[in-house]
């Protein structure tokens, strides 16, 4: 053996920190999702009034479902879900709190592949860490809901929009279609994001680069088309106009209802663990949108915005 080989390697070889570092990230990683799964199937309160009418609701026959939910005002495919699920695990609080929590684990894979896609693997972690930490996701994740759903719907909504930007096939267009119709059966205030979502579908067909204006104008008709599902549920929705709603709510000015969204991001105003967050909440959507960064430790803010960012 010569000896090179016999010399141990020095303590401050970076080789050697570089793996103490990855595995502490690894060992870091692992702790938060393993307690960001178990948060989501974990509550002690007994199910409140949305939740138990839910639960009622779900339990009805198919056949008189439209007729129940006439009296709730929301579309009817959690409900769905909920009946098929109650069926096989009963009415109790975990096991149908537990659907939601199931839904929202299955949605960190998909804020992954979102997350890698913006900013590669690093990128994708980070996705993963955020959502999987997010007060406001674990606490849905432990609402007998439907808003984990429509977090998961609104995820593999991106990626197939995404794709089909990239090659507009039918079966990747038929993806956007059916996501959302699943959407506009899940949460009426979905029809916002596909406004959204339709209008710059609708720019990037016309005045978009050139190359991607055949694929914006295909997907804009994938996400009509989907919208359009909604037809032979239109008049138990006109019925839900008029006779349902929240009675309780309010106008609101902009700038309130921003306040109000960071707070509920961050867990909700009423709870003062979720204060220290709003803090970060404000300023790493500000670092992304201005910053850029220079090395490991330094960050440059351009006041113009980073263009794919904006």
């Amino acid at each position: 053996m010569s000896r090179s080989a016999r010399v141990p390697a020095r303590a401050d070889d970076p080789s050697r920190s570089r793996s103490r570092r990855d595995l502490g990230t690894a060992v870091g990683i692992v702790v938060v999702l393993a307690a960001a799964i178990v948060l989501r199937f974990v509550t002690r309160s007994e199910l409140w009034f949305d939740e138990a009418l839910s639960v009622n609701i779900s339990r009805v026959p198919f056949s008189e479902l439209g007729d129940a939910l006439r009296q709730d005002g929301a579309p009817p495919l959690f409900y769905v879900l909920l009946h098929l699920w109650t069926d096989v695990l009963g009415t109790g609080d975990v096991a149908v709190r537990a659907l939601s929590g199931v839904i929202s684990v299955a949605t960190l894979p998909l804020a992954y592949f979102a997350g890698r896609r913006l900013a590669g693997r690093i990128g994708a972690w980070g996705a993963v860490l955020v959502l999987a930490s997010s007060p406001y996701a674990i606490r849905f994740a432990t609402e007998t809901r439907m808003y984990a759903l429509v977090m998961f719907l609104v995820l593999w909504g991106y990626l197939a929009l995404r794709r089909a930007l990239e090659a507009p096939t039918w079966s990747r267009l038929a993806v956007v279609a059916i996501v959302t119709a699943l959407l506009v059966y899940t949460q009426y205030w979905s029809f916002y994001l596909i406004a959204v979502v339709g209008l710059g579908l609708t720019y990037a067909a016309w005045r978009g680069p050139v190359g991607d204006r055949l694929a914006a104008r295909r997907i804009l008709l994938a996400v009509v088309v989907g919208t359009l599902t909604l037809l032979p549920w239109l008049d138990t929705l006109w019925f839900q106009l008029g006779h349902t709603g929240t009675p309780w709510g309010e106008a609101v000015v902009p700038w309130f209802g921003f306040a109000v969204a960071m707070s509920a991001f961050a867990g909700g105003y009423v709870h003062a663990e979720s204060w220290p967050l709003l803090l970060p909440l404000l300023v790493l959507p500000l670092l992304a949108l201005f910053g850029a960064a220079v090395d490991a430790r330094r960050i440059e803010l351009d006041l113009r915005t980073r263009p794919a960012v904006r």
